[in-house]
């Protein structure tokens, strides 16, 4: 028998209704290369005695029995260590592959310098319905292709280790193994593997088949009813032991603490079912927060890092605001504390941040800082308001909520704003509450696939007196049309989605409109802002990003129009939301501005780019996303510009 391509390792404990269509998904693979490494964790149904009967058929089953229940970890463990494939995958055994997964997963490891593939997860519910959203966001392949692999990177990525593929010979080299005794194994298996790998190739097709049921591991794992929380602290710590032992520490310390440590106490503390745990898991962290942080004076952090801890790990709607810096504050001073012990205090003046660590003045900083941008003078767009004008008036004092999303949704919340102030319409920008008129939007797109981002603010709509929706996309968003009435009020920014509307015949009002980022203005340009040290830190990686002159700023989402040249996606930069600060939305449409600018040719796909592009008097090329945005506004609006044409493919703009 010829070596085998993949290694797929299955421990089975217990699992009879489901471990015949687990290996009927294996034997059935396209790829025949393979061998199916079966561990029997003495169980005691009929599960492997379904297994034997497949392994009866098939040489490619090898089945070996550990020496009593030794668990997840263990299985898996031992399954890695008889496999002879170069590369290796997982399976659990209630769930089950795609008919094509090893073949798709090994052509994309295989290929020059791939260290590991991922591939998409379709979730199949007997239980935890209330988790789809949430499972929706975090099985998401949010990048695609090949790329090198860094601390951001990792945290796009789910760890689970059933949806990826591993080389061999890097588990074995690395001593790399799933923790024996401890829950969330694949939280350790894949962050201590991603130390060593150097590339990733992310691909989209759903390929693994993960069944939530009641009583699986999984489900018991992260149910409150149960003691494992602490494990995630245990995890953490075993993964700083892993650095320790491999000098990995010192050039890894900033992502240990900020990245794993701190975000698994966290998520110890949520998962905990009683005080007691709580305080055993606090118990466990000073121990070690002591022993390994407080009294290695090594290891300071800059007031750079130092920032970028305050992001992620404050949170203000928690009860405990665990991290290594968890923080206090008030107008005149933060304390940052490790489990309520004072170590870094910053005192605020008007100009000046005065930083403290363990009493000793380290440094000032300004608190805000001057930022000028670069941007063209604007292509005024000739609009009628009236039509917008009449309705915001006629409602007067509302609530406005910008749609949540990227830069564009940014360039469209700054365009908003700035169109209030400019015919003095009184709003409140929301903050969690609202009053009984709501102004939500314009931009984002009312489909199915962003539907878990618009149906959050459904419940807010129904309890409001009179909703404006500002002009935006709309297309198979059933939700949103089940709930339209009388007091709704929707602008449609182009011809598709206004026939859309008005062919479902809800009472509601429907304006035919334009985009609201058209109504930036020069007058209400800002191309000078105060702004704080995280705006300062974006624009400067911006500003040293390369834009050509004839520059691709294309998508890689679901809306992509499947472009595989892109110099630059302005959408992983900045993201906004509901909630964001006046500051915020202003830098980020001047960055934006300021970005597309450098440009004299723009190509896109991304209709708010198109939008920067036209504002700043660049030549625009337009390509359709699958929706077809692109294409409907263009006809609405944009094709009587002589320096913006839309075009049907890629051959099309290189035959220009």
């Amino acid at each position: 028998m010829m070596r085998p391509k993949v290694s797929i390792i299955v421990p089975v404990y217990n699992v009879e209704k489901y471990i015949d269509k687990c290996m009927a998904s294996l034997v059935h693979q396209t790829l025949k290369d393979i061998e199916i490494i079966v561990v029997d964790d003495c169980g005691n149904d009929t599960s492997m005695e379904i297994v034997k009967k497949y392994a009866s058929k098939d040489k490619r089953i090898k089945v070996i029995k550990n020496e009593y229940n030794m668990g997840l970890s263990a299985s898996r463990n031992n399954g890695i260590d008889v496999s002879s494939a170069p590369y290796v995958m997982c399976c659990d055994s209630d769930d089950f592959y795609a008919p094509d997964m090893c073949e798709k997963m090994y052509n994309a490891v295989s290929l020059k310098d791939v260290d590991i593939a991922m591939c998409g997860t379709e979730v199949i519910y007997e239980a935890d319905f209330d988790l789809k959203n949430s499972d929706d966001e975090y099985y998401k392949v949010k990048k695609l292709g090949i790329l090198d692999i860094n601390d951001d990177l990792i945290l796009d990525c789910n760890v689970n280790s059933w949806n990826k593929i591993f080389r061999k010979d890097i588990i074995n080299s690395h001593n790399i193994r799933f923790p024996i005794g401890l829950k969330y194994e694949d939280a350790y298996f894949f962050r201590v593997y991603m130390l060593w790998a150097k590339k990733i190739n992310l691909i989209p097709d759903k390929l693994y088949y993960y069944r939530r049921r009641a009583g699986s591991i999984m489900n018991e794992t992260f149910k409150k009813t149960t003691n494992f929380a602490i494990d995630h602290v245990k995890i953490a710590i075993e993964f700083f032991d892993y650095l320790k032992n491999w000098n990995l520490y010192d050039i890894k310390y900033k992502y240990f603490w900020c990245n794993f440590f701190i975000p698994y106490v966290k998520l110890a503390i949520f998962n905990s079912k009683s005080k007691k745990d709580i305080k055993n898991i606090y118990n466990l962290a000073n121990d070690f927060i002591n022993k390994e942080y407080i009294h290695n004076t090594t290891n300071f952090f800059t007031e750079r890092e130092i920032v970028q801890i305050k992001r992620r790990t404050f949170n203000k709607t928690r009860k405990y605001a665990f991290g290594l810096f968890a923080i206090k504050e008030n107008l005149e001073k933060s304390e940052y504390r490790v489990l309520g012990i004072p170590l870094y205090k910053i005192l605020y003046s008007e100009k000046r941040r005065k930083h403290y660590f363990c009493g000793i003045h380290l440094f000032n900083i300004k608190s805000l800082y001057k930022l000028t941008y670069k941007i063209p003078k604007i292509k005024e767009v000739a609009i009628n308001n009236d039509p917008i004008l009449s309705e915001l008036r006629h409602i007067n004092n509302f609530t406005y909520i910008p749609n949540p999303g990227n830069m564009g949704d940014m360039l469209i919340a700054f365009a908003t704003l700035n169109f209030f102030d400019m015919h003095n319409i009184p709003y409140k920008l929301y903050d969690g509450g609202i009053d009984k008129n709501i102004v939500y939007g314009g931009g984002g797109i009312w489909t199915k696939d962003y539907e878990k981002e618009w149906s959050r603010f459904l419940p807010l709509f129904q309890k409001a007196k009179k909703i404006i929706i500002l002009p935006s996309s709309f297309n198979n968003c059933q939700k949103l049309i089940d709930i339209l009435d009388e007091k709704f009020i929707i602008f449609c920014r182009e011809q598709q989605s206004y026939d859309y509307l008005m062919s479902k015949k809800t009472k509601a009002k429907i304006i035919l409109d334009h985009d609201m980022a058209f109504r930036i203005t020069e007058k209400t340009l800002k191309r000078e802002l105060q702004v704080g040290p995280d705006e300062i830190r974006i624009a400067n990686k911006l500003r040293h990003k390369k834009v050509n002159k004839v520059a691709w700023f294309t998508r890689k989402d679901c809306e992509s129009a499947g472009i595989d040249k892109s110099d630059l996606d302005l959408s992983s930069y900045i993201y906004g939301s509901e909630k964001s600060t006046r500051q915020w939305i202003d830098f980020s449409a001047m960055i934006m501005l300021e970005t597309v600018a450098r440009a004299n040719t723009v190509i896109t796909d991304r209709l708010h780019v198109g939008i920067a592009a036209l504002l700043t008097n660049r030549k625009v090329c337009l390509l359709d996303n699958t929706y077809k945005k692109l294409s409907n506004v263009y006809n609405h609006t944009m094709c009587k510009f002589k320096n913006v044409r839309f075009y049907n493919n890629v051959s099309e703009i290189m035959n220009d």
